[in-house]
Formats: C-alpha cells, structure tokens, sequence
C-alpha cells in the first residue's frame, strides 16, 4: 500500500527524531520543512508564511529543498483576491508574490474532500491541505504525524516557539479544523484510503487508529 507522513507542528513532536523520516515519503507542513531532512512535499495555506521565516538558515533550506513546493490558495475563505499575478488578502491589505513555490493550486470550497485537482478542499488549516494532497497524489496510507488538533498539558499547541504564530488563535480555531478532518476522513475512509493517527495526544484518535511512530518508521 503507497503510504505517505504528514508532519504537522503538534506538541507532540516535541522531542521528535525527525531524523529517522529520512527514508519515508513525507510531506512538511509549515515549519516542518525545517526539521525533516528530505521531505518529498511541503504545502502551505498560509499567504504570509515566507514572511515569516526570519533566520537565514531557514530561508536556505526553503530555497534549496528539493521538496516539491505547493501553496494552496484559500479562496474558499473568502478573503483573497488575484491582483496584477500576486494573491491579494482582503483581510491585511496586502500582496503575496508566490512565485518561489513551484505549484499553486486554487481552492473554492473548503468542506470535504476532493478527489479531483479542480476540486482541492483545505479544511481552512495547512494540515488538511496536506490531507487533501496526500489522496490526490494517490497514496493509500496516510499517517498523521503532529496532527494534534488539542493543546498540551502544559498548554503548547506547537513544538517550535517560532515567531509569527499566535498559539491563542491556533487554539480559537480548533473545533472547526476537527470538525473538517473528521468530515473529509470518513469521505477518504469510504474511497479506500486508510488515515492514522501517529499522535498519542491527538483529539483525532476518538475516530481514527493510533499507531506509535516507532512502529511503522
């Protein structure tokens, strides 16, 4: 069975040995482009993420990876517009040049999950987006790494304390991610596609298989 890891940003990572990804086909999520040596994939749904990335190092490893990297534009949302090539957020007032990842895919709706590239769902989070690709790449598995969906004990919702994140609104929003990844799991579930859980803190083992990492790197 083709099987893929999506890393995620989870607390639950905390700790983690990305290192042992280097085999396995992965797809980054975010800042977890950073962390495993030589993901396959990385997407984003986030419009301000390059702006984000401060350190030099990082900004390198963005540029060089030999990931394939996709964005998906959210204009599910509501909030973004195309202006003059560039993506433009009603919301901040500004323009997003996409032009250093390599496949932009537009997204319309974003409850579900598609089974065509013309109908991508987000789920309104990255984490779904890479969901979403993982079953339109053709993978058959998918593992959920750092797909928390719930704070820690301690009250973290991510393994990094990069700038630029808001852990208050991460956790302000979810309710609503789960609620997309429980609806667009039991639609991968009824077309063949297997989605676990490799998260022991995640509000996603209620409804899907928890499996330790240990057990399938």
């Amino acid at each position: 069975m083709k099987r893929i890891f999506i890393v995620g940003g989870g607390s639950s990572l905390t700790g983690f040995r990305f290192d042992k990804l280097n085999n396995v086909d992965c797809i980054t999520i975010n800042r977890s482009l950073f962390d495993v040596p030589s993901p396959k994939y990385f997407i984003t749904i986030d419009h301000s993420f390059l702006f984000k990335i401060k350190n030099k190092n990082e900004r390198k490893i963005f540029n060089r990876t030999k990931a394939t990297k996709f964005f998906a534009a959210n204009f599910g949302s509501g909030q973004l517009q195309y202006r003059d090539g560039a993506v433009f957020c009603t919301k901040t007032k500004k323009k997003y040049d996409l032009s250093a990842f390599d496949i932009v895919i537009k997204s319309m709706e974003v409850g579900g999950l598609g089974f065509d590239w013309k109908d991508f769902k987000t789920g309104n989070c990255s984490g779904f987006c890479a969901m979403q690709l993982a079953v339109l790449l053709g993978y058959r598995k998918i593992c959920l790494l750092g797909i928390d969906l719930v704070a820690s004990e301690a009250g973290a919702v991510h393994y990094h304390n990069a700038p630029g994140y808001n852990p208050a609104k991460t956790l302000r929003a979810l309710d609503e991610y789960f609620n997309y990844f429980a609806a667009g799991i039991k639609v991968a579930n009824k077309r063949g596609v297997d989605v676990i859980s490799c998260s022991g803190i995640s509000r996603l083992n209620q409804i899907i298989p928890y499996e330790k990492p240990s057990n399938l790197i």
